[in-house]
């Protein structure tokens, strides 16, 4: 995650392509509403800023990599 933080990935880079949400698979395409609230959880429950898909300072600090 960092190394792609440092690569210059923004939260907005973070998604499935547009094709995901019009085209239909078994009758269904992926709600982005939905799949972002889960980005959201997965996020929160990483300790990374949902907002931002970044590390907080707990989560460096826990893992011994605090200044990244």
């Amino acid at each position: 995650k960092l190394f792609n933080l440092r690569e210059g990935e923004e939260i907005t880079d973070i998604k499935f392509p547009r094709r995901f949400h019009e085209e239909a698979v078994a009758g269904s395409v992926a709600d982005e509403e939905k799949i972002l609230k889960v980005l959201a959880n997965y996020f929160t429950a990483r300790g990374w800023d949902p907002s931002t898909s970044k590390p907080n300072k707990e989560t460096l600090a826990r893992l011994g990599i605090e200044g990244s």
